[in-house]
């Protein structure tokens, strides 16, 4: 480790920024590859000195204390955070493991034929379990993903690791009351209010991922969000939840099993199940349990 941050220190000497490999909530992310040993290779999430903010600092900070303290079977793990100079350019960077695949949101186009298949369901049902199985060992720890979306979910031999903790929630954290974070389209209604910034329990702030859960995988089956046009108040989304105003799942044109699943999620927050249900119940709806 040692090593590995005097070689940070002196980036442009040790290390070569190849392919961008995406961009995250705050700062964009490339593939990184050792100068001196090609099989040593990483990515980096790095922003910019002049474009921090307290508020993005506070962020990117957090992700990346988060991701060091917790090695996590399911998400991407962290080796550090480092001020950086690329290009005579100074950063933050967050060092991170280096995962080759592509994200749930590209699987649609890489796989037409997976998603019009017979297979379909054991398909779903199986990536449902990884990403439940993640946000379980999340959950585990005192935290919540916060920002749980396609995009954010890598899969490679249909494995996943979740990815992009910049909004990530520890216990007793307080986000600045200064506006809405996330995603729209998959954000539970209770995590649109503007007040709902204090005094809500980790377990309330974690019942947002399983919303967030059921809205991607809404997606992938169907290719619209449960709710289209973005909300622009929680009444108006709540007004929606009461009369039923969101897109529906044709149950026998996809996969039945993964709409009921689906169907269990997209509820009040006082019915919307823990990870460790949601994990319990994908798995009454398969033969067998995946580990």
């Amino acid at each position: 480790m040692t090593d590995l941050i005097e070689r940070m220190s002196d980036f442009d000497a040790h290390f070569t920024l190849t392919d961008k490999l995406g961009e995250g909530t705050f700062g964009q992310v490339y593939k990184v590859v050792s100068q001196n040993n090609a099989t040593e290779v990483y990515a980096l999430k790095i922003l910019p000195q002049y474009e921090l903010n307290p508020t993005m600092e506070n962020f990117f900070q957090t992700e990346a204390t988060v991701l060091q303290d917790h090695q996590l079977r399911y998400t991407i793990q962290s080796y550090g955070y480092f001020n950086i100079a690329i290009a005579r350019i100074k950063y933050r960077g967050i060092l991170l493991e280096y995962c080759p695949g592509y994200p749930l949101s590209e699987m649609r186009q890489r796989n037409p034929e997976l998603l019009h298949s017979w297979n379909i369901e054991q398909t779903v049902l199986y990536l449902m379990k990884q990403v439940a199985l993640g946000l379980v060992e999340l959950h585990s720890y005192d935290l919540a993903h916060h920002d749980l979306k396609a995009d954010n979910v890598l899969i490679r031999n249909l494995q996943i690791k979740l990815i992009d903790l910049g909004l990530v929630r520890k216990k007793d954290t307080v986000f600045p009351n200064n506006g809405f974070y996330g995603a729209p389209y998959l954000s539970s209604p209770e995590a649109m209010d503007p007040r709902d910034q204090i005094g809500v329990s980790m377990e309330n702030i974690q019942k947002r991922d399983i919303w967030s859960f059921g809205c991607m995988f809404f997606h992938l089956l169907t290719n619209k969000y449960p709710f289209e046009k973005p909300l622009d108040t929680l009444g108006e989304f709540r007004l929606r939840l009461l009369l039923g105003e969101r897109s529906q799942i044709n149950p026998h044109l996809f996969a039945p099993k993964s709409h009921a699943i689906i169907e269990k999620l997209l509820v009040a927050l006082s019915f919307r199940p823990s990870a460790n249900e949601l994990l319990n119940l994908i798995r009454s709806y398969t033969k067998t349990g995946y580990k």
